[in-house]
């Protein structure tokens, strides 16, 4: 009989950041409030029928830009840039500098502590708490450690000669 080794697994959503962060780190609920679409009056309707739910606004969005895409490439176009600058408002709301960890606390640092090497993390949050509790733990690295899709020029995989944990941000700042 042979045994393969399964690596790790772990989804995480909203909750983690809270769970490190507190009250500081909002919601998916808390986010879109806090958008400025005094720019963008042809969303505004897809915001209305979204609301709170900020997964479904970018959906929307990204339905609408397929939808477009090959009948009307100009709005499409708009469409991809409104969608680009409602993504930067929300990475900033996220910024490591907003959402900072000085150094790794309680529930962070335990988490960083018990995943093994080599597994997959799959992180609905926007936000970057995690990465930096990884970074910071010294065992995992950007380069590579988003995956393949880095668009970074890091020729050596600085990630696999540490511990060669994949972050996946599914709704993130590397989607």
């Amino acid at each position: 009989m042979t045994f393969y080794a399964m690596n790790q697994v772990f989804l995480l959503g909203a909750g983690f950041t809270r769970a490190v962060m507190g009250d500081n780190a909002p919601l998916t609920d808390e986010i879109m409030p806090k958008l400025d679409l005094s720019e963008f009056p042809e969303i505004i309707e897809d915001y209305d029928k979204t609301f709170p739910d900020i997964e479904q606004f970018i959906t929307q969005i990204d339905l609408r830009c397929l939808r477009f895409k090959k009948r009307n490439a100009s709005y499409s176009q708009r469409l991809n840039e409104i969608r680009g600058a409602i993504v930067r408002q929300i990475v900033n709301i996220f910024d490591v500098n907003a959402l900072a960890v000085a150094r790794l606390d309680n529930f962070l640092e335990q988490f960083v502590e018990l995943v093994p090497a080599q597994s997959t993390i799959l992180t609905l949050n926007y936000d970057c708490i995690l990465d930096q509790g990884l970074w910071f733990s010294k065992r995992w690295h950007p380069c590579k450690g988003y995956g393949d899709i880095s668009k970074s020029s890091c020729y050596d995989d600085e990630n696999r000669e540490k511990d060669n944990i994949l972050l996946l941000k599914l709704h993130g700042s590397c989607n």
